[in-house]
């Protein structure tokens, strides 16, 4: 769960101010990787998924 901690600490950010820029950076560029992650997991479980229901019993 790295996407929660990462928006608990945007949160904390004051929107609008000159250095809010750096940390909104830092933010899409962990988020994202993260985000990356969980899509490949997901999918490969669901290939695994499939290929468990396409073997017959």
């Amino acid at each position: 769960m790295r996407n929660v901690p990462l928006n608990n600490d945007l949160a904390r950010i004051a929107p609008g101010t000159a250095d809010a820029a750096a940390p909104w950076a830092a933010f899409d560029r962990g988020w994202s990787r993260a985000n990356h992650v969980r899509a490949a997991a997901s999918i490969g479980a669901a290939l695994v998924l499939l290929d468990a229901l396409a073997r017959p019993a």
